[in-house]
């Protein structure tokens, strides 16, 4: 009895974990996006609408650690646009409910 108990609680915990670590993640990339315009503004040091991957290393490390994906048509900077649309493409998606499975009919 002591392992039909303690298997569901295993995977009651493991999968709580899991939840909770994937909602870390999520909150970590809303912050990012909520924040980033004025961090965008702040690191473009030349203030020309663009931070090169210098500009990028010293003030958004986010982008500059994805400045190569971020950067799409490889011009060498990227635009603020480019880093929200990067931000969403790559937010992780919400979880759909699963399907309930249809009950049998009554066989009379």
């Amino acid at each position: 009895m002591r392992h039909t108990i303690c298997m569901p609680l295993r995977t009651t915990l493991l999968g709580s974990l899991l939840l909770a670590s994937a909602c870390v993640q999520a909150q970590d990339l809303k912050a990012i996006a909520a924040n980033a315009k004025d961090r965008f503004a702040k690191a473009d040091a030349d203030h020309n609408g663009a931070l090169t991957r210098e500009e990028a290393q010293r003030g958004m490390p986010f982008v500059a650690k994805h400045f190569d994906q971020i950067d799409s048509d490889k011009a060498g900077h990227v635009s603020l646009e480019q880093v929200l649309r990067y931000v969403e493409i790559y937010k992780p998606k919400k979880t759909e409910a699963p399907a309930k499975a249809a009950k049998p009919a009554k066989q009379t």
